[in-house]
């Protein structure tokens, strides 16, 4: 479940939505297309998920070295 929740959240799309301007020449309208801007959700992409289980993994790491030294 936490894997296909990550992937969801860093694939995930924002679509910003972009109206070009219209052109009137005589009685003819050009331009004026409907569009969007596509804008990651995620900016920073998986680098937070790598950065909190290595937090999450160094007490554990700690732990483990002082039980062989004492």
């Amino acid at each position: 479940i936490t894997i296909t929740l990550v992937t969801f959240i860093n694939e995930a799309v924002r679509k910003i939505p972009v109206q070009y301007a219209k052109k009137v020449v005589g009685r003819k309208l050009y331009g004026g297309q409907n569009s969007h801007i596509p804008m990651k959700v995620n900016q920073s992409g998986v680098m937070p998920i790598i950065f909190a289980s290595s937090l999450l993994a160094f007490p554990q790491t700690i732990a483990l070295f002082m039980g062989e030294n004492a």
